[in-house]
């Protein structure tokens, strides 16, 4: 598995300058004099003008656009783009032309039927709409987030207007667009496209804040995360660019990562603190949830100084923590804490030992975050009820045996920024230090994990588990952060491709609750955050793990911004900081020595310090340049690998129903294999049960029996002859679009599951199978694409524990289950290794259990992703 490490760290560009200076306005041609030929629902992009260069690493189109006064109340405007490229995926001799597709006028000429795919080069909140004098016959227009079409309903016959035809897909019109298709059907005679384009609508905000370094892959992350939460701007509150989903407008507390990714990049503070009215009268009746909004309302206060506000929503908040206190013993129905088990079923499982330690954690450091915003106001009585509230129950948490011994990742997360123990390297669980079990499937979580590496002061782990979540998400080729993740993916499904299907059936590709890494990048890399309300006071403590050698930026604040620069190569760095306020200054070691350092040009004498830091405080008002005389090696991030328990996956799509012939051996179930329909089913000795976990909805509202017995796909059961065939059925997935199946089994020794799969409809179904330890919830494989299902597929694995089968929607209605077959040890796949046959001692480890060789059958065996050969 290759690594990004090594190759960021000699990446390189030139500078390009992030902050927007002030000047001459550039001429209004290009983007902002572009218009539709019909009438629109918004008015044009205006109140404002295009300042100084764009920037290289952003994917807003109109990121060097500088509204006037930009104001909440705002209503959204519209601003025109074309299409970078396109390619006919069909009927390509029927079409000429593409090359002018991205003109404001093209000349594209349509001679027969064919499908013409167009890349709008970054994922819009738009409409698409092309202008044809003469189109005939029927043509069908359709968006996608894919480069592929979208398989819920983005394809319609769009509304004619003169010469132009809009694909409306909803009142709104906008939706998430990187890819148009126009579909040519029923030709009837030659017609020429003169322009295609995107309508795109966008709430006036101006960037404040602004980040360079030179690593562009992390330049680029802050910027998406930027457009992330831009694009997904609503006119009367932070929402998301999702048509039949429930969240296309912001929940309690899920807006959380976005405001704080808002705060740095656009200090909007009128439109985040609408949100927080907005968010506190939209519940979700998710627990954590409701923590994460009083959190939200602290992160507005801290930036924005905003006291009236901020007592404005003290009694929301107090409710909220009231709530907390009075479940804190015995919390329930803890949804959405299923994202943290990496299994995306974030409504299953809400009552796990996991789910309620991390809500306890949540509640204690909310407590005490609070009760400290609560003291700058003077609410010392109020403060010292949630302090006292926190240290009871930390007290009694701490005394429990177990609780901290039993946490997971997430909740251990939660611990470390609640700050629980004095020494928070004993929270510090040993998923954060590896490399693949460090990831949750969702960003929105893994925003609270870097913090708390951070705040434990493993920079190191959180530089790599975001070039991982979110550097990864940018090589697959997004332009907007995902809803969910596996970096593996981007090795199966290619740039731009579908990615598994997750709840509401489908899977946001611009999900803003997923921007927190740019809050992030800017507090720890840059290193700029305020330590009182408004940044009265401030520190800034940059960080850098080898990932770069310089960095730069800016923070807007109540006071004016604070700018801020560090190069490590060179020793010169400066910082800007305004009237009225103060700053701490540390300067960065990165295991070097410093040997003296320079304040705007005089030797400084006596300086505190610790092994990574040089500490200047109460630098008043001014820019301050400084320079530090370095000797030494930088520091360097470690070079890793993701290590996977499992790696020798096969998939069989020869034996078909013949199961047989190859596996079963020891048992199996048959969905719908019975006599009456019902499973069959005979487990093995070492199998306690196979259980197809639904959450909420019941098993017989996710079973099915379809397959007719003529069917080669069709099962024998082992009671008929050979070549007599009976029906089968399917598990299928549902709202959720995954189809879960645990198997438990009574002691830990290797055995083989082999799932059978088949597209029984004929729905082209394309499947990603995903493997986790129940025990630990850890994933222990690499995701799995399975595909070309019509003649059935087996997956086949070994394992020596209790495993989660997830095998999840790619392409088509649904997942399925058909079958699963059980052999002791593993069924051999014909493949050896000579590098394995010389071991000879007759002793090894599987999985962490001494195995006796003479003890096992012939086969190839797994551990710890080296293959042991027994014959």
């Amino acid at each position: 598995m290759k690594t990004y490490f090594k190759l960021l760290t000699l990446a390189s560009v030139c500078f390009m300058p992030a902050v927007l200076p002030a000047g001459e306005p550039l001429s209004d041609d290009g983007i902002i004099s572009r218009r539709s030929p019909i009438q629109q629902p918004y008015e044009y992009i205006n109140g404002g003008s295009l300042l100084g260069p764009t920037v290289i690493d952003s994917p807003d189109p109109l990121v060097n656009y500088v509204w006037d006064n930009p104001k909440a109340s705002d209503p959204l405007q519209i601003f025109i783009t074309h299409p970078q490229s396109a390619v006919a995926t069909s009927g390509a001799d029927n079409v000429s032309g593409l090359t002018t597709i991205n003109s404001e006028t093209c000349d594209i000429d349509v001679k027969g039927n064919c499908v013409i795919r167009f890349d709008l080069g970054a994922e819009l909140p738009a409409w698409i709409e092309i202008d044809s004098p003469d189109m005939n016959g029927e043509v069908e227009l359709g968006i996608s987030e894919y480069n592929v079409p979208e398989i819920i309903n983005k394809t319609r016959t769009p509304v004619k207007y003169g010469n132009t035809y809009r694909l409306e897909l909803n009142s709104e019109l906008y939706e998430g667009v990187r890819y148009g298709f126009i579909y040519v059907k029923n030709f009837k005679s030659p017609f020429t496209i003169t322009s295609v384009r995107a309508v795109s609508q966008v709430k006036p905000t101006n960037y404040t804040g602004s980040f360079d370094c030179d690593n562009p892959l992390i330049n680029k992350i802050w910027y998406v995360g930027a457009w992330t939460v831009k694009a997904n701007l609503r006119e009367d509150c932070f929402g998301a660019i999702l048509l039949e989903r429930g969240d296309r407008f912001s929940w309690t507390g899920d807006a959380w990562p976005a405001q704080a990714a808002s705060l740095v990049a656009f200090s909007n503070y009128d439109a985040v603190l609408k949100n927080l009215h907005w968010t506190d009268s939209h519940p979700n009746n998710i627990e954590s949830y409701e923590l994460y909004w009083v959190e939200s309302l602290i992160d507005y206060y801290m930036h924005s100084g905003d006291t009236e506000g901020f007592k404005s929503l003290i009694p929301m908040a107090e409710k909220r923590l009231s709530h907390a206190w009075s479940i804190f013993d015995s919390p329930s129905n803890l949804e959405f804490f299923g994202w943290g088990e990496r299994t995306g079923r974030g409504f299953d499982n809400p009552n796990i030992n996991e789910n309620k330690l991390a809500y306890k954690m949540l509640a204690i450091g909310a407590w005490k975050h609070f009760a400290k915003a609560l003291r700058t106001i003077g609410e010392n009585d109020k403060a010292d009820t949630y302090d006292k509230w926190a240290k009871a129950k930390t007290t009694l948490f701490t005394k429990m045996p177990g609780n901290i011994e039993n946490m997971g990742m997430h909740s251990s997360a939660d611990a470390i920024n609640a700050d629980l123990l004095a020494d928070l390297q004993d929270l510090y669980h040993p998923d954060f230090t590896d490399r693949l079990q460090r990831l949750s499937y969702s960003p929105f979580n893994e925003y609270m994990v870097i913090n708390a590496m951070a705040k434990a002061g493993h920079y190191d782990d959180a530089f790599a588990a975001i070039l991982d979540e979110w550097g990864g998400q940018i090589e697959y080729g997004a332009t907007c952060f995902l809803e969910v993740y596996r970096p593996c993916w981007n090795d199966i499904v290619g740039k731009n491709g579908p990615i598994p299907y997750t709840q509401t059936t489908y899977t946001s590709l611009a999900h803003p609750w997923g921007s927190g890494v740019t809050a992030w990048l800017t507090r720890e890399m840059l290193g700029i955050k305020p330590t009182s309300p408004g940044f009265k006071t401030f520190e800034v403590k940059p960080h850098f793990e080898g990932v770069a050698t310089r960095v730069s930026g800016q923070v807007n604040t109540p006071y004016g911004p604070i700018k801020a620069s560090f190069n490590m190569k060179t020793g010169l760095d400066t910082l800007t900081v305004p009237a009225g306020t103060k700053a701490m200054l540390a300067i960065p070691k990165e295991d070097m020595k410093i040997d003296r350092i320079e304040l705007n040009g005089k030797a400084i004498g006596t300086m505190s310090e610790d092994e990574d830091f040089v500490y200047i405080d109460n630098l008043a008002e001014g820019t301050h340049c400084i320079r530090a005389y370095y000797s030494g090696e930088c520091r360097q991030l470690p070079d890793e690998e993701f290590k996977y328990v499992i790696t020798d996956i096969r998939t069989d799509h020869e034996t078909q129903g013949e199961w047989f012939k190859k596996y079963g051996k020891d048992g199996y179930l048959i969905v719908g294999g019975g006599p009456e329909k019902q499973d069959l089913v005979k487990l093995p000795d070492y199998v306690e049960s196979v259980t197809f976990d639904f959450g909420k909805e019941t098993i017989d509202q996710h079973r099915s029996t379809i397959i007719t017995p003529i069917d080669p796909k069709a099962m024998i059961p082992v009671s008929d002859e050979p070549g007599a065939r009976k029906a089968f059925g399917c598990y299928f997935s549902g709202g959720v679009q995954m189809c879960p199946a645990d198997i438990k089994v009574k002691q830990n020794s290797p055995y083989t599951v082999a799932v059978y799969v088949a597209d029984c409809d004929k729905g082209g179904r394309e499947l990603m199978i995903d493997l986790f330890d129940i025990e630990t919830g850890h994933i222990i494989a690499p995701s799995t694409h399975v595909s070309d299902l019509n003649g059935g597929v087996y997956f086949v694995f070994t394992y020596d524990r209790s495993v989660r089968i997830l095998c999840n929607n790619l392409r088509g209605d649904n997942a399925v289950i058909n079958a699963i077959y059980f052999d002791k040890g593993p069924v051999s796949s014909g493949i050896s290794n000579p590098e394995t046959e010389k071991a000879d001692d007759r002793m090894f480890t599987l999985s962490g259990i001494s195995v006796d060789k003479d003890s096992l059958a012939d086969g190839i065996y797994i551990s710890d992703g080296r293959k042991f050969i027994v014959r």
